[in-house]
């Protein structure tokens, strides 16, 4: 399987066709998709990974902290 690795917003919405369907895809409206900066909340990026069966990768938490 072909894996894109860490993700960030633009990528996945890519990846998805359109914000809108990620935010269906992921239970939360599309102006909960518009705040997310560039790095994906900690949360959300578990969900999308799963929801991927892999193709993304979730940071670890340690990443997630200390990436700036």
């Amino acid at each position: 399987m072909f894996t894109i690795g860490r993700m960030n917003k633009t990528q996945v919405i890519e990846h998805f066709g359109s914000a809108a369907e990620l935010a269906r895809r992921i239970g939360v409206s599309r102006q909960v998709i518009g705040k997310w900066k560039e790095v994906i909340p900690f949360h959300r990026q578990h969900q999308i990974e799963e929801i991927t069966k892999g193709l993304f990768k979730a940071m670890t938490h340690a990443e997630f902290i200390n990436q700036k």
